[in-house]
């Protein structure tokens, strides 16, 4: 709850001041006489006597056009949380409710399959395809069911402001690791050890423009990240595949960070379908 305050009020303080300056620039107040007013222009100089009250709206509402402005130019790269713990989901009804969340430019930017409800099955079981080609018989599956597969783990995701770019943010080494269990109808239990590393890709940056900052109080980002699989720790690694992942983080009334959806594309025609959702908690495990 704290901490939430703290966000709060490191986030709207600008904006608030701004207010507050803005109301002070067009408060009625006694006249407070003359001030005189002197412009030195090289050798010569010039003095006018001024309003001592004009002086003081004047004053005022540069400091709320100052506070208005100072969001802006301010370093948003804190309110992307490091390390988050994150449990993930594979049910049709949280992807859905997930990308309700975004606004339809974010979903436009995705490019996803309009049919991807009915691709979501044909992609489990390929995934379900390649964990057998890689262990065998071992009893593990994906699917659609949280009551047969949970998945838990964390996110390493550090965030740092580009230098000399305006309001362009990188996303630098992120990684993490979930391990994902599957309960048997006869009582087996089974489990995947999955590791994802940040891919190079242009979605590794995140441009935060005007509108996002003032209108939206958001933003969006889509890195891709390489994701292994395994079955113990002892087991060495191998590539399976390559996700999107997309997030919605917004600024106000505090930093939440929102769901994030990992994608497969298809290679025929670039369109990406939704396979899996994470849900987050602040803090490494």
């Amino acid at each position: 709850m704290i901490d939430g305050l703290l966000q709060l009020a490191w986030v709207a303080y600008p904006i608030l001041l701004g207010f507050v300056f803005l109301c002070l620039s067009v408060l009625r107040r006694p006249a407070l006489g003359l001030s005189k007013l002197t412009v030195h222009l090289g050798i010569l100089s010039f003095e006018s006597p001024v309003h001592t009250t004009l002086i003081l709206r004047i004053s005022f509402l540069i400091a709320a056009l100052l506070s208005f402005a100072f969001p802006a130019f301010r370093n948003y790269s804190d309110l992307f949380p490091t390390d988050l713990t994150m449990e993930v989901y594979f049910d049709d009804e949280g992807i859905q409710n997930a990308m309700a969340a975004w606004a339809d430019q974010e979903r436009n930017r995705l490019n996803i399959a309009e049919d991807w409800l009915g691709q979501r099955p044909e992609y489990l079981a390929d995934m379900n395809s390649e964990v057998v080609q890689r262990f065998g018989n071992y009893g593990f599956r994906f699917s659609s069911d949280p009551s047969v597969v949970h998945s838990a783990g964390w996110s390493h995701f550090p965030v740092q402001k580009v230098r000399g770019k305006w309001q362009v943010y990188q996303i630098v080494g992120a990684h993490g690791h979930l391990t994902h269990t599957r309960y048997d109808e006869s009582g087996e239990v089974y489990t995947l050890i999955s590791e994802f590393r940040l891919r190079k890709s242009a979605g590794n940056y995140i441009d935060i423009g005007l509108e996002d900052i003032y209108f939206r109080c958001s933003t969006f980002f889509m890195p891709e990240f390489e994701q292994t699989l395994r079955v113990s720790a002892a087991d060495s690694p191998e590539l399976i595949y390559v996700m999107t992942a997309a997030t919605k983080v917004w600024y106000v009334p505090y930093p939440v960070v929102g769901d994030t959806v990992y994608f497969r594309t298809r290679v025929s025609d670039g369109k990406r379908t939704p396979i899996a959702y994470a849900r987050y908690d602040f803090g490494k495990s």
